[in-house]
C-alpha cells in the first residue's frame, strides 16, 4: 500500500484563525485534511499529543485521493510553540509547505487563556492574574490537577512570535513558508484564501 504523507502544515498559532482556514480548505474539492483537526504528533516535546504513533499518524491519510487530492495536509496549533515539532516536520517531509497564523498578542493571550478555561486546563478565570501566576507554573506550582501540560499555561511563552518565527525560517525556505495576519483573514478572507490556494 502507498504510502501517503502530508504535503503542507499549518503550524499555528492558537486562536489565530486555523480553525476557520481549516474548515475553508477542507472545502476544496483538491485539499485533504485529516480528522482529527489537531493531531499534534510532531509536537514530541509537549503532552499534549493526540496522536502519538506513526503508524496512527499515517492512517488519518488513508482516505486520500491521489487522483484528486493535491494538496494534504493537518493543522496543529501547538506546532509553531513547540521546540520539537518543525524540527520533526522537517525530517519528515523536508518539501513541506507550512502556513503560519499570526495575530496581535494582546488579542491573542486573553483568547488564548479563554480557550485554556473552555478546555478545562485553566482554574484561574481572571487572565492578569493567571499572567503573573506564570513563574510559579514553569515550577510545577498552581497547575489545575485536569492540566496535563503545564507549558500551555505559559502565557508569555505562546505569544514569543520573533523567536518562534527565527526557527521556522532556520529549517525552511521562504517559498516553503506563508505567513497569514489574523485580521487581514479575517477582514478579506476571500483575498488570502485565494493567496492559500495558489500557495
Amino acid at each position: 500500500m502507498l504510502e501517503i504523507r502530508p504535503n503542507f502544515f499549518i503550524v499555528g498559532a492558537p486562536k489565530c484563525g486555523t480553525t476557520s482556514l481549516d474548515e475553508y480548505l477542507r472545502q476544496h474539492p483538491n485539499v485533504f485534511i485529516s480528522r482529527p483537526k489537531e493531531p499534534h504528533y510532531f509536537s514530541t516535546d509537549l503532552n499534549n499529543r493526540v496522536i502519538k504513533s506513526f503508524e496512527e499518524y499515517i492512517s488519518l491519510y488513508k482516505s486520500v485521493d491521489p487522483d484528486k487530492h493535491i494538496a494534504i495536509g493537518e493543522a496543529s496549533a501547538s506546532y509553531l510553540f513547540s521546540k520539537n515539532a518543525l524540527i520533526n516536520i522537517k525530517k519528515f517531509n523536508p518539501k513541506a509547505k507550512i502556513i503560519v497564523m499570526l495575530r496581535k498578542q494582546i488579542d491573542l493571550l486573553p483568547s488564548y487563556h479563554s480557550q485554556m478555561i473552555a478546555a478545562g486546563q485553566e482554574n484561574i478565570l481572571d487572565f492578569e492574574t493567571a499572567w503573573n501566576a506564570e513563574k510559579q507554573r514553569i515550577k510545577g506550582k498552581k497547575i489545575p490537577f485536569a492540566c496535563k501540560e503545564k507549558k500551555v499555561l505559559e502565557y508569555s511563552k505562546w505569544g514569543l512570535f520573533s523567536d518562534q518565527i527565527k526557527r521556522l525560517f532556520s529549517l525552511f525556505s521562504k517559498d516553503q513558508i506563508k505567513i497569514i495576519m489574523f485580521d487581514e483573514f479575517k477582514n478579506n478572507p476571500k483575498k488570502v484564501f485565494g493567496e492559500i490556494i495558489h500557495f
